[in-house]
Formats: C-alpha cells, sequence, structure tokens
C-alpha cells in the first residue's frame, strides 16, 4: 500500500496530510484507486466510493481498517436480557456491508487515495448535497445514496451525471467557494490521468 494517500482538496489546490489533521473535522471524501486486473488501463484512477461525515478523520480510519482485515465473517453473540440472562446466540453482522464493500476495494483495486475536502462551515444537509454532486459527476462505482438497491435498475447513469449534476451545482455555488468546486470539477475530469507523485 505504499502508493496509497491521504490528500486534503482547498481551493488552491491539492495537499498531501497527515490522518491527525482530518481527527473531527467535518467534510466530504473520494476514495479513487486503479483496478489491479491485467489489461485494464494503466494510470486510469477511478473513483470507487464517496462520503460525508462530522470526522473525516475517524471515518478514513475506520475505511482503512476494514481494508486490511481479512475477509469479513459473521461472528456469533449472546443476547442478554435486562436481568443479565442469555435468551439465545445471533450471528453479529456489524457493520457487514461496509467491511464487505472495503475489503472488496482492496482487493480488486491498487494505489488506493483518499481526498478529503474539509467543510468545518457547512451544514450537514450542505454537505449531503456535495457528496451527491461528486458522486454523479464522477459516476462513482460503490456509491448509494442511502442505502443500496437489493434489485438491479435499468442503467440512468446519464440522467444523474448530467441533469441532476447541473441542479445540484447550482444550489451548491451558494454556500461552498467558487474557486473550491471548480477544483472539485476539474480533479473529477481529469482523474483518470492524474498524477499524484508530484502533490
Amino acid at each position: 500500500m505504499e502508493k496509497n494517500g491521504l490528500f486534503v482538496m482547498t481551493s488552491m489546490g491539492l495537499k498531501r496530510k497527515s490522518i491527525d489533521v482530518l481527527n473531527k473535522k467535518p467534510g466530504v471524501w473520494m476514495l479513487i484507486g486503479k483496478k489491479k486486473e491485467e489489461g485494464h488501463e494503466e494510470g486510469h484512477f477511478i473513483c470507487l466510493q464517496i462520503g460525508q461525515t462530522g470526522n473525516i478523520g475517524l471515518e478514513v480510519k475506520r475505511d482503512i481498517e476494514f481494508m486490511v482485515e481479512a475477509e469479513p465473517k459473521s461472528s456469533k453473540k449472546k443476547y442478554v436480557n435486562q436481568f443479565g440472562e442469555v435468551q439465545f446466540e445471533y450471528d453479529d453482522y456489524a457493520n457487514w456491508r461496509a467491511k464487505q464493500l472495503y475489503y472488496i476495494i482492496a482487493k480488486e483495486y491498487k494505489e488506493l487515495k483518499f481526498i478529503c475536502i474539509i467543510c468545518e462551515r457547512n451544514t450537514k444537509e450542505q454537505r449531503d448535497k456535495l457528496e451527491k454532486y461528486m458522486a454523479y459527476k464522477s459516476s462513482c462505482k460503490y456509491w448509494v445514496n442511502g442505502r443500496p438497491f437489493s434489485a438491479k435498475k435499468e442503467n440512468d447513469r446519464k440522467q444523474y451525471c448530467i441533469g441532476e449534476c447541473e441542479v445540484i451545482k447550482k444550489e451548491l455555488q451558494k454556500f461552498f467557494n467558487h474557486e473550491l468546486l471548480q477544483k472539485i470539477d476539474n480533479f473529477i475530469l481529469n482523474m483518470s490521468n492524474k498524477d499524484f507523485e508530484d502533490v
């Protein structure tokens, strides 16, 4: 994982940072990487996941832990009532979906990088809009707006990536710095040929 990294994006550009800088900082993060399989375009980053959070440092640390753990397995837990009596055992699937997702990402992708945007002056609703905009703009591979779908849908990426994007961007311009939004757009548009060695 030597080519992995953590970067913070500001209106001034992209800077490599320590995860400690992000502790207790609200914001939006984007995980990008390159496919490991043979024949896939070399040097081609794609957006894998995006999220908004009240604590970027904590969430990114958790996601990294899920990537380096062994394949997730359920464990047995005891159901204990209010009086301390064991009633039965059950399968514990705490964070099962997230653990499985990040295990698969680590297995199938390389040069994983977190791109983080600190949003200290923005509300959760504003961060939600930025997350959604970035996910639509980048056609984020694993992102879902809420819970994952249980059945396959007709591919409607075009509707999201063009129509919805413009509507959300107009809203974002009310409360996000224009230069920062421009940096985000430029980053997403040029992500596939981005070189992180000189950052």
